[in-house]
């Protein structure tokens, strides 16, 4: 340890100042230091001299036995201080210089501080006014624990720019003469944690200034911006508005160096949570500083525009993140006012008869105010009056037709002069009774049809129906009765109405009690129940014979229709092949197949004919055409014969002529010579063209995909001939052949010659084709109920019309039908129930998630459960909300049709091995009966979700089964 005496140390004037921290000195080749009797360093303590340019040189020990050493310093540079550190904190001792020319050094280990620096944050720079032309900047200096140090560290600040000047802030420079400014660096000591330099330039020139900070030898940083302003922006508190929270003020305050965290308003709010009227209000607000910046530990000063008076503020925490607190005081808002007023509840009582109960009643009335803070209070109008308001009528006013009939009473709150009003009163005559005699709207009961379950307004009366025995579908052999009951509209009354008045038309007894609108029609019975197809033999399938064509329709019987396919499918017989004919037959009204027995059928010349038990699918398997005949070496006959083909298919040997058609919607003919190579051609009307259409295209047939097996043009031109509608042009629109570009994605005009409704044109390749409506079209005539704007065109527009008409499917408001929407299971739920009539009491719904249906989308469901057309998922739940799957959709119709589903039946589609094994059987069922079709390549898709069009395109083809005699589920 060194322990030092000030007795006989004599030093010269200039050098009295070297060890005190912020002395400025230049020329100083040697400085002595002496020591206070009693003070003392230790072993790891050192004084050092520092120079501007921030270097330093450690002093010399005194001698033992000495109180005081010379050490020599650097005379070509400027001294600006000295310090003593024992390697971790560097510090400022106390000392004494006067004029008899030493320095006396003192309180060594009391002005030691605690910790080392850990960082600086500057405070606000303002302009020197004891030194002009220099800004004062103060720093507060906190150790590493984060609290402001203590003790007298040394801070020595310095500039990159050599062109920085700092003022030499020590008094005591001046009592001897010393010098004011010194460049690159200078030279204090903290108190009470703070020190502040005084920097030449202008306050807006600090930021500019590269400033670094040393603590002995220690680089201080980081160096944050300390923040004393904290000033917010908040919209002032208004009777009835709704109080800024944390985010509204700072998005409106956007204050780069802190974010406002906390906004909270202490007085009661209303119960909408608004500013209360006639009210005073605080709010405490609490900032985060960021960006490098940091609240003052003291001198924050915060503002609140607008406010009245804002507290001090409270700093929490050190450093950037740190936060400050105050509350913000405002003026009572505007006193409680009447700003509007409404009727919440109508009167009792709003239609009246002239002369017999026409005296203005309005008990039950209640008259809702709402204040300028956004209160409420009811009025309630207790015998018709209530206190502060007037009406006009007033109640108990006689009413009359002329002066209140369609007229509203308006209530006036008496001191505001605010008013309100009500519904339009109702005022008639005397009553009239009702005077038409028939009953329209009610169809006689059909087996197998649905009864009607609602009956149009007129504009004497509602009406509602039941029909007894309760029924979704008519039965065979049952005498039905309906019950009618008429409920007269305004101005109308069944007094008066004689004894058995009413008519329906159809019924065989209408009858009903005088005054009375309950009225009962019986029907005659229904027609009997369908009866077994009897005729075994089906008659007009030709055997096949080698090059000849197949047969490809069956007359019609008395008892049914029938479709006939070929496999393999040719246009022309092969030699050698053995060929199967599938006939599908479908009864007529008043007969069935229920009741046919297996392997009923019979086709002359076939090999064997089998058809399952209650089935109309027909297998005829034929023996095999007569081989090729061999002569002169020849291996091919010669026939000039045209290959024809009616079915959509055709292969046509090199040389032949062909002809190909579809359903007489399309034919392409084909010369010889066309091409060198064997053709096969294929037809396929397309259902879902939707995606090929812009919205300003209208097709006047469908788009139907013609492909060949080659990729080379023809050599000759092709003819294409196809059916069009004509009401689908108007004004100068005419009909054109168009092909479907697949590169361009757009239609080309081929063009085309038109004869009635069909139209010719000649192509050289195949790909899309459609006739197509090009020109002006002239003002189409209104069509009400079904004028969507988005249908026109669409491949299913017929169908929504029909479906529309029908009753079970309705459009949106906005006027639009949207087709190619996808439908929930619910949805599609609704439209078969509609579809089919379901109606009555359901079945009680069990699933898992029957709170998730909608009351639209309950009464519909709870009939198809009932019906045993739904039955939910393994899991126990309905999924309303979920998109239908075609799979799904396939599902319920063909449990709706009421025949028998095959569960191991192949389906036939490409696709058949992804079909859920659930579905195969309902997905054969609905392909067998044309209800469902497939989708392009022989695809099902059977997870592809359903749209609104394929939903109503299969429904009316379910009610077309159902026209035929097939059974339909209710």
């Amino acid at each position: 340890m060194k322990r030092f005496s000030v007795k006989g140390l004599v030093i010269a004037p200039v050098l009295a100042l070297v060890l005190l921290s912020g002395c400025v000195a230049v020329g100083v080749g040697s400085v002595t230091i002496s020591y206070s009797s009693g003070e003392q360093l230790s072993s790891s303590e050192h004084a050092y001299v520092r120079y501007s340019d921030g270097t330093v040189t450690q002093a010399n020990d005194p001698a033992q036995g000495m109180n005081s050493a010379v050490t020599t310093t650097d005379s070509s540079k400027t001294i600006v201080g000295g310090y003593v550190s024992d390697g971790t904190v560097s510090w400022v001792p106390g000392f004494n210089a006067n004029s008899t020319s030493y320095v006396n050094l003192s309180a060594i280990e009391a002005n030691k501080p605690s910790l080392p620096v850990g960082y600086v944050v500057q405070g606000k720079p303002i302009a020197d006014s004891a030194h002009p032309g220099f800004t004062s900047v103060p720093y507060n200096i906190y150790g590493t624990d984060g609290n402001l140090v203590n003790g007298q560290t040394e801070v020595f600040i310095s500039s990159a720019d050599p062109n920085t000047v700092f003022y030499n802030i020590d008094v005591n420079d001046t009592n001897f003469g010393g010098i004011t400014t010194v460049r690159n660096g200078f030279s204090w000591h903290t108190v009470n944690g703070m020190v502040s330099f005084s920097i030449q330039g202008n306050p807006s020139d600090i930021a500019n200034i590269p400033l670094s900070f040393h603590s002995g030898q220690a680089l201080i940083s980081p160096v944050l911006t300390g923040l004393s302003d904290a000033g917010v922006t908040i919209a002032a508190p208004s009777a009835g508005s709704a109080p800024v929270n944390a985010a509204a003020v700072e998005a409106a305050t956007a204050n780069p160096d802190f974010t406002v965290t906390g906004v909270t308003w202490n007085e009661a709010l209303t119960a909408s949570g608004k500013f209360k009227a006639s009210q005073a209000y605080t709010a405490t607000v609490t900032l985060t500083s960021k960006s490098g910046t940091s609240f003052l530990t003291q001198g924050v000063t915060p503002t609140a525009a607008g406010s009245t008076g804002v507290s001090a503020a409270t700093t929490s925490g050190t450093g950037e993140g740190n936060t400050v607190t105050f509350t913000a005081t405002y003026g009572a808002t505007a006193p409680l006012a009447l700003g509007s007023i409404a009727v919440s509840k109508q009167p009792a009582k709003l239609s009246y008869v002239e002369g017999t109960d026409g005296v203005l009643e309005l008990d039950g009335m209640i008259v809702t105010e709402t204040n300028n803070d956004g209160t409420t209070v009811d009025v309630p109008f207790a015998s018709g009056t209530a206190d502060g308001y007037t009406t006009s009528p007033a109640n108990g006013t006689a009413l009359t037709v002329a002066l209140h009939d369609g007229a509203p009473v308006t209530i006036t709150h008496t001191a505001s002069g605010k008013t309100t009003g009500t519904n339009p009163l109702t005022v008639v005559t005397d009553l009239v009774p009702i005077g038409t005699a028939s009953i329209v709207g009610v169809t006689p009961p059909v087996r197998g049809a649905s009864p009607v379950s609602a009956i149009a307004a007129t504009n004497e009366y509602t009406a509602a129906i039941a029909w007894s025995p309760a029924a979704s579908v008519f039965a065979p052999s049952t005498v039905y009765t309906a019950t009618i009951t008429l409920t007269p509209k305004a101005g109308y009354t069944l007094t008066g109405v004689s004894k058995n008045f009413f008519t329906v038309a159809g019924a065989s007894s209408v009858t009903n009690d005088a005054d009375s609108g309950i009225v009962t029609a019986v029907f005659p019975a229904t027609a009997a129940a369908p009866s077994p197809i009897g005729t075994a033999a089906i008659v007009g399938v030709t055997p096949p014979v080698r090059n000849a064509s197949p047969v490809s329709a069956i007359a019609a019987t008395n008892e049914y229709t029938a479709a006939i396919a070929w496999s393999p499918a040719a246009s022309v017989f092969a030699p050698s092949t053995a060929y199967t004919a599938t006939i599908t037959l479908t009864p007529k009204a008043g007969y069935t197949l229920t009741g046919i027995s297996k392997n009923f059928f019979t086709v002359a010349g076939a090999a064997s004919v089998t058809n399952n038990a209650d089935s109309g699918i027909v297998t005829a398997v034929f023996p095999a055409t007569a081989s090729m005949p061999s002569s002169g070496g020849s291996s091919a006959p010669v026939n000039d014969t045209p290959v024809v083909s009616t079915d959509g298919t055709l292969t046509l040997p090199v040389g032949h002529t062909g002809e190909v058609s579809l359903d007489d919607a399309v034919k392409v003919s084909i010369p010889a010579g066309a091409t060198d190579k064997e053709l096969k051609l294929t037809i396929q009307k397309l259902t879902n063209t939707q995606q090929l259409l812009t919205d300003d295209e209208v097709l006047a047939s469908p788009v139907f995909e013609i492909l060949k097996n080659f990729s080379e043009n023809f050599s000759k031109p092709v003819t294409l001939t196809f059916a069009f509608d004509p009401k689908a042009l108007s004004g100068t629109q005419k009909a054109v052949v168009c092909y479907y570009d697949e590169a361009k994605k757009a239609w080309v005009e081929v063009g085309g010659t038109v004869n009635g409704n069909h139209i010719t044109a000649e192509v050289n390749h195949f790909t899309k084709y459609a006739v197509m409506v090009v020109g002006e079209g002239a003002s189409q005539p209104a069509d009400p109920g079904q004028g969507f704007s988005d249908v026109a065109g669409h491949w299913a527009e017929q169908g929504i019309k029909e479906a529309v008409g029908a009753g079970f499917v309705k459009g949106y408001p906005d006027g639009t039908f949207k087709p190619n929407q996808t439908v929930t299971r619910a949805e599609f739920a609704v439209m078969l129930a509609n579809a089919l009539q379901l109606h009555g009491d359901g079945a009680k719904l069990t699933f898992k998630d029957s709170a998730e249906i909608g009351d639209w989308a309950r009464e519909a469901i709870a009939s198809a459960v009932k019906a045993g057309i739904i039955h939910g998922y393994e899991d126990g739940t309905f999924r309303p909300n979920a998109v239908i799957t075609r799979a799904e959709m396939a599902t319920m119709i063909a449990t709706a049709t009421g025949l028998k589903i095959e569960a191991d039946a192949d389906t036939g589609f490409a696709d058949d091995a992804g079909i859920p094994a659930w579905a195969r059987g309902g997905v054969a069922l609905v392909k067998e009966t044309g209800i469902v079709q497939g989708k392009g390549g022989n695809r099902f898709a059977p997870q592809d979700h359903a749209t609104r069009a394929e939903a109503v395109t299969v429904l009316l083809n379910l009610l077309a089964q159902a026209s035929k005699g097939n059974a339909v589920s209710g």
